[in-house]
């Protein structure tokens, strides 16, 4: 067969390679596996070149040494070829791509970056402009600020100059009064001399007179001279009566200020003696084992000794308090036994005058009676004119339908905007209290009587719309609730059909805005007792807060150290309970409790620790807040406060939940709050201000999430429904506290069908939680503050935002001071109880 036809057959490898090529070719570009193939063919096609092998042999490895770099790659095994991977040059070319790949990407960075900056630049540029028109308002109203300081210095040099000049108008009307009362002594120096005169002359002329009236009663009736002489002897007996009631109730006035000094001076030794967080035994006294070591035992004496006086001071309290009652008691026997003949007295007395006036009217003449009944048509006539005017003039005729009627409150509304998505909601700055609706309202029929245009603020979310509770005010109240100390407010006067002036306006709405908060307690006092307290004894401010620190300690032994058959009783009654066992007696009981009240209301405005235990002894808040608030007090005493940006990090790690947006927020409320200052104390009344204002941040999360939670009634839960809901977001916390809070907030309340406001319940269920998360805040709040601190502490002793720097002692009560308090109470209570055990054994 023809060479050259062999060739061109199909199973030429010409032919094979031919396709190989074309195939390659077909499917893609310039690529490494063409180039491997084109190498491929080649070394194919040298061994069969003859003579010139050796030229194309050449001639391949410097095209090898053009076409790929020294760099290697790893190749993938293919079906048609081996089986295996094998190491490959890379070619120039798959180099130069890359390259250009990258290149490329780095160009599209930089356009990106260009473009950002020239943004980032605009904005820039925007805020530089703004600047420079909030510079030249500034200046603007520096300059009017100075044009402003100028007037008043003129202004101020004017009312000097009038000052000077009303001084010597004062100076000159001094004289002329001077001068006028001068004259008026002297004047009154000569009426003197004439009474002096007057009364010689009535002396002279009293003879003459007591010589007529004999002679007129020699011709008077027998009946009228024998009446004359008695009138004198019951009128005598009648005064020497009243005389001795009068000094009856001031002997009452006196033993009951008597009774308040044996109760200040009791009150003061157990103040003096009270339980301290840093309480020790007092050892002195044991001169024999002075400089020994002390041990159980010496302490355990010194606490017997210690206690046998308070002993002794009890006793003697009660005694006092025994005698005081007593005699109390017999004074008023002896007053209501003189009020008795007193009004016998009266009785037998206008008994007399009648029967005198019916024998004068029938002794009377015709010409007496005509005159009398001409006389009568024209008086009468008269009285009913003036009665008329005086009816038509009386408030009872009035337009009963008045502007300050109570029941339109029912029309009243108050409006709350929220900026996020109705987590916290505040007040529109237009809303006002309303003397005539007794709320805070925003619109009522007392204020708007056409239209009232409300402009929402930037990002409000939600709107919501709280009708006001209707207040009537019931006739014939007969229980005076309120205490009847001028510090104290009254209940309102029931004046039905009544105009009010704006004075009077203005005593009604800060009297109902007190009775209104604090009429809970009052009524829970006069339910207990019908005592009444005459003269009250108003405790200062340091003691209520000392009492009530007490009362806290109290309150937390109960909660830790709580039988579990115990019955749970409310809050009130926990009260009741701790006077019980500091005063003794019953009667002074009631009594220290009233002039607690009262002096809790007169400083519960001024001070927020004070407010806080009224507002949840009334139930607008729930009793476990005052919990809370020593548990927070616990974490803000461990921290060294040093720049007012440690808030933030603190509201951080003591409300994980809170996004940036929300501790923004809470940063700044505290940074307007304290003036841009931080301190312990100010941090502390940061946060008693809001949850007075139900601000909480825990509080409303979890409100949120009960009211999430199906229920039969609602806005309520019953234990059962809150004790699964509690499984869902606080599954670790205790079952038996739980319990104790529910009970105790359902029995405060009142609730009849064993149910609790989600209100209360959220604030239970914030203290449940934060009781899990205390040991991990505890052991981690200082390290975490300090470490998110920009700079050294050092740098910042002479910031003016620090307030006493570390060297602050934190005078607000913690959860650590409360129970170190409740335990040294305990301790004396326990040796109280092996000291009667050891007397009863003696016997």
């Amino acid at each position: 067969m023809d060479p050259e036809r062999r060739a061109l057959s199909s199973r030429s490898p010409a032919t094979r390679y031919e396709v190989l090529l074309v195939e390659d070719y077909s499917k893609q570009g310039l690529c490494e596996e063409q180039m491997a193939t084109c190498f491929h063919v080649f070394d194919e096609v040298i061994q069969c070149v003859g003579v010139y092998k050796i030229v194309l042999k050449m001639l391949r490895d410097k095209l090898y040494d053009a076409v790929y770099s020294n760099e290697y790659t790893t190749v993938p095994p293919k079906k048609t070829m081996s089986k295996t991977s094998y190491i490959q040059r890379i070619p120039y070319f798959v180099l130069v791509n890359r390259i250009f790949e990258e290149r490329d990407k780095t160009a599209d960075e930089l356009r990106a970056n260009i473009t950002a900056l020239e943004n980032n630049l605009n904005e820039k540029g925007k805020q530089l402009d703004e600047c420079n028109q909030s510079n030249r308002e500034l200046k603007k109203s520096l300059k009017e600020s100075s044009d402003k300081i100028y007037e008043m210095e003129i202004e101020l040099e004017n009312k000097s100059l009038e000052q000077r000049k009303l001084e010597a108008s004062v100076q000159y009307e001094q004289l002329i009064q001077q001068a006028t009362k001068d004259r008026y002594e002297r004047r009154i120096s000569g009426l003197k001399t004439e009474l002096t005169q007057a009364k010689d002359r009535n002396n002279f002329l009293e003879k003459f007179k007591e010589g007529y009236d004999s002679l007129e009663a020699a011709f008077n009736d027998s009946v009228t001279i024998d009446k004359n002489p008695q009138k004198p002897v019951v009128l005598t007996r009648k005064a020497q009566i009243i005389q001795e009631i009068a000094s009856a109730k001031l002997l009452e006035e006196q033993l009951l200020t008597m009774q308040n000094t044996v109760i200040e001076e009791f009150d003061s030794y157990l103040e003096e003696t009270k339980a301290t967080p840093n309480s020790n035994v007092d050892l002195k006294s044991n001169g024999s084992r002075s400089n020994l070591r002390v041990t159980p035992d010496d302490e355990y004496e010194a606490r017997v000794k210690q206690e046998e006086h308070l002993h002794k001071i009890k006793m003697r309290f009660k005694k006092s308090i025994d005698d005081v009652k007593n005699e109390f008691q017999l004074i008023e026997i002896q007053k209501s036994s003189l009020e008795d003949q007193l009004a016998q007295l009266e009785e037998e007395a206008n008994a007399v005058e009648k029967e005198a006036a019916k024998k004068t009217d029938r002794k009377k003449s015709l010409f007496h009676i005509d005159r009398e009944k001409g006389n009568k048509p024209a008086e009468s006539e008269d009285d009913g004119e003036m009665d008329f005017v005086k009816i038509m003039n009386s408030a009872h005729h009035q337009d009963p339908f008045i502007p300050h009627e109570k029941i339109l409150s029912k029309y009243a509304a108050m409006i709350y905007y929220s900026c996020n998505q109705g987590k916290n909601y505040h007040e529109f700055k237009d809303a006002r209290y309303c003397p005539s609706c007794g709320e805070t309202t925003l619109f009522c029929p007392h204020k708007v009587t056409d239209h009232k245009v409300l402009s929402l603020p930037h990002n409000c979310t939600h709107v919501k719309i709280v009708r006001p509770t209707v207040h009537i005010v019931e006739e014939g109240s007969h229980t005076d609730p309120v205490p009847k100390t001028p510090e104290s407010v009254h209940p309102l006067s029931v004046r039905p059909s009544s105009t009010l002036s704006f004075e009077e306006a203005s005593i009604l709405q800060a009297q109902q805005h007190l009775t209104t908060s604090y009429k809970f307690l009052w009524d829970d006092y006069y339910s207990r007792t019908s005592s009444s307290r005459q003269i009250p004894r108003l405790l200062s401010e340091d003691r209520v807060l000392s009492i009530i620190e007490q009362f806290y300690s109290f309150l937390i032994w109960q909660d830790d150290y709580a039988v579990e058959d115990e019955q749970i009783v409310s809050v009130t009654e926990t009260m009741y309970s701790f006077f019980h066992e500091r005063y003794l007696v019953p009667e002074v009981t009631y009594l220290a409790v009233y002039d607690f009240i009262a002096s809790v209301v007169k400083f519960a405005p001024d001070n927020n620790t004070i407010q806080l235990f009224a507002q949840s002894m009334c139930g607008s808040i729930d009793p476990v807040v005052i919990r809370y608030i020593l548990l927070i007090n616990d974490f803000i005493d461990m921290i060294e406060w040093v720049t007012v940006k440690d808030i933030r990090t603190f509201a951080k790690i003591l409300y994980p939940f809170m996004n940036e947006e929300d501790i923004e927020q809470f940063s700044m409320g505290y940074t307007s709050f304290s003036e841009n200052k931080i301190s312990k104390d100010l941090v502390s009344q940061y946060f008693l201000y809001i949850m007075l204002k139900y601000r909480e941040p825990r509080f409303q999360e979890i409100e949120i999430k009960l009211l999430q939670q199906p229920g039969r009634r609602p806005g309520f839960m019953t234990d059962i429904e809150y004790a699964e809901a509690v499984d869902n977001i606080c599954p670790l916390a205790s079952e038996r506290l739980r319990r104790r809070l529910f009970v105790e907030s359902a029995a405060h309340m009142g609730s009849t069908d064993d149910s609790v406001s989600v209100m209360h319940l959220a604030q239970i269920t914030g203290y449940l939680i934060l009781l899990q998360l205390m040991p991990v805040i505890k052991d981690s709040v200082a390290q975490k503050i300090e470490a998110a601190r920009p700079v050294v502490k050092g740098d910042l002793k002479d910031s003016p935002e620090i307030i006493n720097n570390a060297t602050e002692t934190f005078s607000y009560q913690t959860t650590t001071t409360a129970r170190a308090i409740a335990a040294e109470n305990a301790k004396r209570s326990r040796t109280r109880q092996l000291q009667r055990i050891e007397e009863y054994q003696c016997e």
